[in-house]
């Protein structure tokens, strides 16, 4: 695959249809949308900052905040989704410079290695907790 360069008529990948082999799902954006997004200049990956921006701004100023509910949760999982289908279509025509097709998908391919490790390490740490909270009788764990 000839790679792509300032030579290379199609070096605006904005404007460049999005290859067939790239089309199909993008499970780094869909497990790490936040740092995903950033490395990816794709911005719609950093809403679930939105979230943690409003819990932050609720301890501080408290009632004086509008009561907005879980309404970040949906949101930030709505993302995530759309970026498991559209992530690369976006990746890919972000402004960011990809030397080739390969080098692309050897970069998303990487991200969804480290997101599955991650929520994996995640989940694994949220059963500790809990087990962990069920043995030593904390809260309502061990109810029943």
């Amino acid at each position: 695959m000839q790679p792509l360069s300032d030579k290379n008529p199609a070096c605006d990948l904005r404007q460049q249809v999005l290859p067939d082999e790239l089309k199909g799902r993008n499970w780094g954006g869909f497990l790490l949308p936040l740092f995903w997004g950033s490395a990816n200049r794709v911005w719609i990956g950093l809403i679930p900052v939105l979230g943690i921006v409003y819990s932050l701004l609720s301890l501080v100023l408290g009632p004086a905040l509008p009561d907005l509910g879980n309404a970040f949760g949906p949101l930030s999982l709505g993302v995530s989704f759309y970026l498991l289908l559209k992530g690369n279509e976006l990746a890919w025509r972000s402004g960011r410079r990809w030397e080739s097709v390969e080098q692309f998908r050897k970069v998303q391919t990487a991200w969804a290695r480290v997101g599955l490790i991650v929520n994996l390490l995640i989940i694994a740490l949220a059963i500790w907790v809990y087990l962990h909270a069920a043995s030593a009788g904390i809260g309502a764990v061990g109810m029943g």
